[in-house]
């Protein structure tokens, strides 16, 4: 039997991987473990195996994987976690820059949501440390098929090591086995702006995991880039005077495959000689779709781009910029929201 197991790389989701772990080990005795993050190493795991069960950690997920599982209707449990806890510990463990831990850690949240469209995953939200451990264990066992009676019982907590398993065990003790040193410290060493991007990651992402990939997701504006610095952290409003220019582009995030709806609300003031504005929206290096309109003189504008994501490890780039040398005016991005389209709607842009 195979136990399968994903969800952002946080101490939460390890030690929910451990709980699955001692529960395949309960039912089946020996029990063989491993990580994969793309479908060969998939199929290469499921070759290897040499015991009755296997747990299998689903890290980065890719359509590739997400597709065969929902073929075999194969049932999956995944562990909710914050983007903001995964990209501190990304920031601590591997020394990277802060955009970069936002781009890896969205990737992740990306392919989690993918994988959530599947109608065989059971998504179960981070817990706090009171949380009790016992119903966490009796429904995840009955997800998987198992019986858990007290034999059963009895016997996972001899594998998580504790002394009992019963109504009043908490999470805390065991969770803190798991608890990654240094993460704490790399998130309180992140500036207010940089707190502020992830925490409106930490919703959005949420969100779409929860709804099984069709939640709509707004993208923070500090997350764009400054084309001055270029980095990530663009500020806005910005003064339309100069010449034809690129204002901002990024933020390089991602999101799960399929037909997609875009969305920036900009407001327009001082703009009495008017000008141009353009909008591109590439997936890595493939523009899918892009508008240029008429800046008004002041106002405000919705500007919507129909378009398609082909994989979910691509990273989505938003270019704007103004066509035309200015004398005047100010533009403020209010908005970056994206909405997908399910199924059954209609295929008719709006």
């Amino acid at each position: 039997m195979f136990f399968l197991v994903s969800g952002l790389r946080t101490s939460f989701t390890l030690f929910g991987f451990r709980v699955v772990e001692c529960i395949a080990k309960a039912s089946f005795g020996d029990v063989q473990t491993a990580q994969v993050d793309n479908l060969e190493r998939f199929y290469e795991a499921l070759k290897s195996r040499s015991t009755d069960a296997m747990v299998v950690f689903l890290q980065n997920n890719e359509s590739r994987i997400t597709t065969l599982l929902r073929r075999t209707q194969s049932k999956v449990v995944v562990f909710g976690a914050d983007v903001s806890d995964a990209a501190a510990l990304f920031i601590h463990r591997y020394n990277r820059p802060f955009a970069a831990a936002v781009r890896v850690s969205a990737l992740a949240a990306a392919g989690l949501a993918e994988l959530c469209e599947s109608a065989s995953v059971v998504l179960y939200p981070k817990l706090g440390v009171d949380a009790k451990l016992l119903p966490l264990v009796q429904s995840l066992a009955l997800f998987y098929g198992i019986d858990p009676d007290k034999a059963f019982l009895k016997r996972v907590a001899k594998h998580l090591r504790i002394a009992s398993l019963d109504s009043t065990t908490t999470i805390g003790p065991l969770l803190h086995k798991f608890w990654l040193e240094g993460t704490k410290d790399a998130a309180d060493m992140l500036s207010d702006e940089e707190r502020g991007i992830l925490d409106a990651l930490d919703q959005s992402y949420g969100e779409l995991m929860v709804s099984g990939g069709y939640e709509t997701v707004s993208w923070p504006i500090g997350a764009l880039y400054s084309p001055i610095e270029k980095q990530i952290g663009f500020s806005s409003p910005v003064e339309l005077v100069g010449q034809a220019r690129r204002l901002t582009y990024g933020p390089y995030l991602h999101l799960p495959a399929g037909d997609w709806l875009f969305e920036s609300v900009l407001s327009v003031s001082e703009n009495q000689s008017g000008n141009k504005m353009e909008v591109i929206l590439r997936e890595r290096h493939t523009a899918r779709a892009q508008t240029t309109f008429d800046l008004p003189a002041r106002g405000r504008l919705a500007v919507t781009l129909r378009f398609m994501i082909e994989n979910v490890r691509n990273p989505v780039e938003i270019y704007f910029s103004v066509k035309e040398a200015g004398i005047e005016g100010i533009v403020e991005i209010e908005s970056l929201r994206f909405q997908k389209y399910k199924p059954d709607e209609p295929s008719s842009t709006s």
